[in-house]
């Protein structure tokens, strides 16, 4: 049977390679977004003829895989369907954009049913849309940040770690135990958050706090870059993300105080300023099908918005591989 492991910072430099080999757009496809949201899935990884693969643990009625990504997908896709068969159970591929589906589809034959996710579809934008916020349709945007820029002296600084996790120094823990440096207004400002959101986003706010604390966690480990905004010298809102592919940016935290009138569109605007300069377009990622996040993501007007579906063997009858 093939053999997967849970993934560690051992693993970087070779799942570097494979996604840079394959360079995808979908969110899943991020060495940061394995590790962070890794251990909420079970996903462990292995490599096969040069890809990266994957597999959900913690789901048992299938063995759910990501889109094998590196040299020879065709023939890493042969391997985990036979070691599927193996183990008893029907194969899943997930996060699959059209290009894959199609891919999937033109070499598989038969094998597999599709079906759409769309709480897993990526939000992607233009750069430069974002970046000027022009015409009618972000008329809205624009007032929300003048109304910000009425509140007060304002300051967007980018994060700076501490040192790695295991290895603080004195000078980067403060007497309460908390991180100096705006890393750590980061972490104080999300608890504040937290306490302001909880009971409006739970229980989804449960998973996403793991992902966020592992930023803090291991922001240099991950190569993270982020950015702080102020008003009146106090955080009121940061960003966290990295390149994603050859000409996408992947934001894989944005929070905002609410009662701050237009901290949220000021924030995401001057991110994309400051960060994406020489990127095309920027992945805000899914909504994980919350209708809020939804509504919140598509006043952005996602151009294009990365349709998802799933790829399974549940139900086909012919399930030849060849």
């Amino acid at each position: 049977m093939v053999v997967y492991r849970k993934i560690s910072f051992k693993d970087q430099g070779w799942i570097n390679e494979a996604l840079k080999y394959g360079d995808l757009r979908g969110c899943e496809y991020c060495f940061s977004n394995l590790f962070l949201w890794g251990g909420l899935f079970g996903t462990d990884v292995t490599q096969i003829e040069g890809c990266l693969c994957t597999m959900d643990t913690k789901t048992e009625k299938a063995a759910v895989h990501l889109f094998p990504v590196g040299a020879n997908p065709e023939k890493a896709v042969r391997i985990l369907l036979a070691d599927d068969r193996e183990r008893g159970k029907a194969s899943i591929f997930r996060g699959l954009a059209e290009t894959e589906k199609g891919w999937m589809e033109s070499v598989f034959p038969g094998v597999f049913s599709y079906q759409e996710t769309r709480s897993s579809w990526d939000y992607l934008y233009p750069v430069e849309a974002l970046k000027n916020l022009a015409g009618r349709k972000y008329h809205g945007k624009r007032n929300h940040i003048a109304r910000f820029l009425e509140g007060g002296d304002w300051s967007y600084e980018p994060i700076r770690a501490v040192s790695a996790p295991g290895q603080l120094q004195a000078a980067d823990v403060s007497s309460s135990g908390s991180l100096r440096g705006n890393l750590g207004e980061c972490r104080d400002m999300y608890q504040d958050w937290l306490v302001e959101n909880y009971n409006r986003l739970k229980p989804s706010i449960e998973q996403e706090k793991a992902v966020v604390n592992g930023c803090f966690a291991y922001f240099r480990e991950l190569g993270l870059e982020g950015g702080i905004l102020k008003q009146n010298g106090e955080t009121v809102g940061f960003c966290i993300g990295k390149p994603l592919n050859s000409d996408t940016y992947v934001v894989h935290v944005e929070k905002a105080y609410t009662h701050v009138q237009g901290a949220y569109p000021m924030l995401n605007q001057q991110f994309v300023i400051h960060n994406m300069d020489g990127y095309r377009y920027v992945n805000r990622e899914d909504d994980m099908g919350e209708e809020g996040l939804r509504k919140a993501k598509l006043s952005y007007y996602p151009e294009p918005l990365l349709k998802k579906y799933s790829a399974s063997t549940a139900g086909v009858s012919d399930r030849s591989a060849g």
